[in-house]
């Protein structure tokens, strides 16, 4: 497992606080264990059918989410290099990725089209047309320029409907 603060791989001795049912027959529990490296707590939210009506023991999970640290392990914060306004909003769309996945891919879509417009000097106002811009200037390196139509080829798929 990785720690959600210090990124470092470790085995976890994990421990589990039972909450209780539900009124649809749910069983919660927290599943945590504390990074031998930094000494902070990593927890997850567990819920699922108990192994028998009345058990405290969940017997097939329906669900599980990282609750601390926010975010998870979901993504590295950007490194320090990366421009203020651009580094806050990929920032964000990690936190929120687990809670809200429109919400990050819209802030997501923000960095690309900062970076389109004031690194890559894209005129054109709306996102297919600036990477297509970006694209035909055969400046980028063949796997980002693969991976930035991949980026408008999905947008065009999930915006037609």
């Amino acid at each position: 497992m990785q720690c959600g603060h210090c990124r470092v791989e470790y085995h976890p001795e994990t421990f589990t606080k039972v909450l209780g049912g539900d009124a649809e027959e749910d069983l919660w529990e927290i599943e945590y264990e504390k990074c031998p490296s930094c000494n902070k707590f990593n927890m997850r939210l567990v819920w699922g059918w108990p192994h028998l009506p009345g058990e405290q023991q969940i017997y097939g999970v329906k669900g599980r989410r990282i609750i601390h640290p926010k975010g998870g392990v979901l993504r590295p914060k950007a490194p320090p290099d990366v421009p203020k306004v651009i580094a806050e909003d990929y920032n964000e769309a990690c936190l929120v990725l687990a809670d809200s996945p429109k919400a990050s891919a819209a802030l997501s879509r923000r960095c690309l089209q900062t970076i389109l417009r004031d690194h890559a000097k894209a005129q054109a106002q709306d996102l297919s047309k600036q990477i297509d811009e970006v694209l035909a200037t055969k400046r980028l390196p063949t796997h980002l320029a693969d991976d930035i139509d991949a980026v408008r080829q999905y947008g065009n798929f999930a915006a037609t409907p």
